[in-house]
């Protein structure tokens, strides 16, 4: 072999050294870039019966989870956390509060953290009129909805989760 191949040779060597020296080792101290943590909510609604003084109800319950690792928000509303609506059999709706009596809801948002469980239940024992008399809900079919909103953050947009049981009221 002469000379300039030798030292031609060498050279590629080296290079070769230092090129895979150079990728296989790394005085970085950046972090694993990790996961951004999220909110994830479980939302679950299912038929109610339970008694009072040994008279027996009827509605449904709803509850929410925040199974994730971050905070999720709702609004503060009228203290409902989780909105129900009730539709009988025709598929009328049953006024589940008095219609003349307007609430004054503070704005503004809770907090779900995780980890955190609500629960919020409607029972079917009496509606509303549109006069704000009230009156026994009578036996037959009812179909409750339950709808829960809520926020990752303050410039996200809202998540709406609904669910919908079947009740029957027996005479």
């Amino acid at each position: 072999m002469k000379r300039t191949e030798a030292r031609c040779l060498v050279m590629i060597v080296v290079s070769l050294f230092l090129l895979i020296g150079a990728t296989g080792c790394s005085d970085s101290t950046d972090p694993v870039p990790q996961p951004e943590p999220r909110a994830e909510v479980t939302f679950q609604t299912e038929s109610l019966v339970t008694s009072f003084l040994g008279v027996p109800f009827k509605g449904a319950i709803a509850h929410v989870a925040n199974i994730g690792d971050a905070d999720a928000y709702y609004p503060i509303g009228c203290g409902y956390t989780v909105t129900f609506t009730v539709t009988n059999d025709q598929g009328e709706l049953l006024l589940m509060r008095n219609p003349t009596l307007v609430p004054v809801c503070p704005p503004g948002f809770f907090t779900l953290a995780p980890g955190e469980l609500i629960d919020a239940s409607v029972l079917l024992t009496s509606a509303w009129n549109d006069d704000g008399t009230s009156y026994d809900i009578p036996p037959g079919q009812y179909t409750i909805g339950a709808y829960f909103r809520y926020y990752l953050g303050e410039d996200e947009d809202p998540i709406d989760l609904s669910q919908v049981v079947t009740v029957v009221l027996e005479p």
